[in-house]
């Protein structure tokens, strides 16, 4: 069956009975007959429907992947695969979309005992359907690496790649090549490693030439000369060569690495903290990030950012999505210099959905900053999209030829002794110093931190913590500095009841200026006053003075839940949560709440039901409600509901629906099919209905 953009609907409607018939006729029993015992695969095919504003949209989705092994000889196994993605869209007032994508690979690999051998290739092939060639990237790697445990283990790996357009490769040329060693070691509590990766890139369309020489030499150690004592050290160098030939005329992007993904969802965007998120910078923009990030749809309060480790210039964020995804979306910049208060930069950036790469391109004028986000809103036309990487450019002025070298020497060692069965101290210390030729000419870190753990009974702890360091910048800029006291005392009294009480107080300078003050005071009781019960309540105070701004921020948060089991088929838990913030004595303060209620219930053996209820009241209230259903009416047929409602304030009610059936055909395969409707607009968005029906199948 080919379904093309631009269809009729009795056409786009008969694609969904040949799901089902092709369901039946894929069972695995058949393929067991057929096929060798050496061939694997999958298939995946979905058909939807769907009506947006009255617009009709139809989307099929196809992907097939096979596998195939063999062992030719003792420890030499042959594996190919081949995999085929297609996607279609069409729309009754509007251009349809197609995209296709195919990737045969095959690896041969020789597993001796004493050393693994393998080498591979793979090439992927993608086609937009209003392009008339397809986007080819080829890969060949070759990687050896020894076994015997007796001697130091190397390896090493080769890999080449080549990404060009086949109509015509003045649209896009790039060829990459990696080389990789390393080699390690191990006796006697010491571990030594190191690494070697040389990388070139030649941009055949802009006349961009790059190679990358990066040295990693590691070492850790552990001793005990004494049974109370135990001492830790590491020692880490590295160096890093980077040259890059660009033509005269005109600057060029390139990425600030050593990023940290940030993300979190909140309505308020200028106050609150993002929450790590590694794998916004992980480098792959294939897969999508975890935890899930959904900007499809309306779906709105989706803050990503990146800490830049230290005041840098941004001016481009790249944020790529596993699909196409459409130019609605608004988008604004806000910048940060301790991840909890954001100012808004720019809220109208400009913005572009590169198809190619999949990402949007938002750039703005250029701001200095360590913490940066871009926060979604809007509609987007595409229901759901997920994000898979974020990376951070910067313009660089134009040069015929830019070499830039630096080394990295980090050294950290740490002791811990037993005073006694009661006490326990702790010692830390650790310096890097970076060497650059780059303007600022490097940096150096060092810090300290002591740590004394008491128990004064069997029930009373002490815990007391100091932390000194520094950081030197480099250049014009002027040294930081950093300290700060931190204590802690648990009480237990009972058995079902935890007392804690902590202080920490961190005081910041540049300088001779004094900056920041931050003082917290935080008093928590945790407790199990029935069986299956558990109770938590906290108040806590967070003071930051900024001395050069001459403000001050209080923060007082009050913190209430208690979560458990009420029955055997009941789970509830329930959180409530308050803070009010003043900016500046005497000045106005805002106030947020937030209540949430969240049950389970198991109304017999094979019906779930599950609901969640969320408030969060500031300037407006914002109301969020989900409610859950599943019933698992066979061994094989399952179903289940799901209705979300939410309210961003001014009763501007937004609503989905959805249900879902899912059949296992046999032990391989399942039919799936979902219902779902959306109403957005009373926020300015769309109405949508859509139907889907789909099949999975492996053999």
């Amino acid at each position: 069956m080919d379904f093309r953009p631009r269809v009729s609907r009795t056409s786009r409607w008969a694609s969904i009975p040949g799901i089902v018939l092709g369901a039946v006729l894929a069972t695995p029993r058949i393929g067991e007959t057929i096929l060798s015992q050496n061939l694997r695969g999958n298939v995946d095919l979905a058909a939807v429907e769907s009506e947006v504003d009255g617009v009709g949209q139809s989307t099929f989705r196809q992907e097939y992947t096979a596998r195939w092994s063999r062992r030719l000889a003792p420890y030499v196994t042959l594996r190919t695969a081949f995999r085929y993605f297609k996607f279609d869209l069409d729309r009754d007032q509007a251009t349809g979309f197609s995209r296709d994508e195919y990737q045969p690979s095959g690896e041969l690999a020789w597993n001796h005992p004493r050393f693994a051998l393998s080498s591979s290739l793979r090439r992927r092939s993608a086609r937009l359907h209003e392009s008339s060639g397809r986007r080819i990237n080829d890969d060949v790697s070759i990687s050896l690496r020894s076994r015997d445990i007796d001697y130091p283990t190397v390896s090493l790996r080769l890999d080449w790649g080549h990404i060009y357009d086949s109509e015509d490769q003045r649209d896009r040329d790039i060829l990459d090549q990696r080389l990789q060693t390393a080699a390690d070691y191990s006796f006697r509590g010491q571990t030594m490693a190191y690494r070697f990766t040389r990388r070139t890139t030649d941009n055949v369309v802009t006349n961009v030439d790059a190679s990358t020489n990066t040295h990693l030499l590691r070492w850790n150690g552990t001793a005990a000369p004494h049974h109370r004592m135990r001492l830790t050290s590491n020692y880490t160098f590295s160096h890093r060569s980077r040259t890059q030939e660009t033509p005269q005329e005109g600057g060029f992007l390139t990425v600030l690495s050593g990023a940290t993904g940030l993300y979190v969802e909140d309505s308020s965007i200028d106050f609150g903290e993002l929450d790590r998120a590694p794998a916004l910078t992980d480098g792959n923009t294939e897969d999508p990030a975890v935890p899930r990030i959904d900007i499809g749809g309306a779906l709105g309060d989706r803050n990503l950012g990146l800490d830049l480790a230290f005041v840098r210039e941004v001016s481009t964020l790249h944020l790529y999505v596993d699909r196409p995804s459409g130019t609605q979306p608004t988008w604004k910049i806000l910048s940060s210099s301790d991840n909890v208060f954001w100012q808004l930069w720019t809220a109208n950036p400009a913005v572009e959905f590169n198809a190619g790469p999949s990402r949007y391109e938002i750039s703005f004028e250029s701001t200095s900053t360590r913490f940066i986000k871009v926060v979604k809103g809007g509609v987007n036309e595409v229901p759901e999209v997920l994000v898979t990487e974020l990376e951070a450019l910067v313009q660089v002025e134009e040069r015929e030829k830019v070499t830039r070298k630096g080394s990295t020497h980090f050294v950290d060692a740490g002791a811990t002794y037993r005073v006694s069965e009661a006490m326990l101290s702790t010692a830390d210390v650790s310096y890097e110093k970076d060497f650059s030729d780059s303007p600022d000419g490097g940096r150096d870190r060092g810090d300290y931190v002591l740590g004394t753990r008491y128990q004064q009974s069997p029930v009373v702890f002490h815990h007391i913590r100091w932390q000194q360091g520094f950081q030197s910048l480099g250049g014009p800029l002027e040294n930081l500095t950093n300290r700060s006291l931190a204590y802690s005392l648990l009480v237990t009294p009972i058995e079902t009841l935890d007392i804690t009480a902590s202080a920490t107080s961190r005081w910041e300078d540049t300088g001779d200026l004094q900056t920041d003050r931050i003082h917290t005071a935080l008093v928590q009781l945790t407790g199990n006053p029935l069986i299956g019960i558990n109770m938590s309540t906290e108040v806590s105070r967070t003071r930051r003075v900024q001395l050069i701004l001459g403000t001050r921020d209080d923060v007082w948060t009050y913190r209430f839940s208690v979560d458990g089991t009420v029955t055997r088929s009941l789970e509830m838990a329930l959180t409530y949560r308050h803070q009010r913030i003043t900016i500046n004595p005497g000045s106005d303060f805002r106030r947020r709440s937030q209540y949430t209620v969240d049950l389970n219930y198991r109304l017999t053996r094979t019906i779930f039901m599950r609901g969640s209820y969320n408030l969060l009241a500031e300037e407006t209230n914002r109301v969020t409600q989900e409610y859950f259903m599943g019933w698992n009416a066979t061994p094989k047929l399952r179903l289940s509901a799901l209705a979300s409602f939410t309210d961003p304030g001014a009763d501007r009610v937004t609503e989905r629906y959805n249900a879902n059936l899912t059949y296992d055909l046999g032990r391989r395969t399942t039919f799936y099919s979902t219902y779902a409707t959306s109403d957005f607009t009373e926020i300015g968005g769309t109405e949508t209905t859509s139907f889907q029906a789909g099949m999975r199948t492996g053999f």
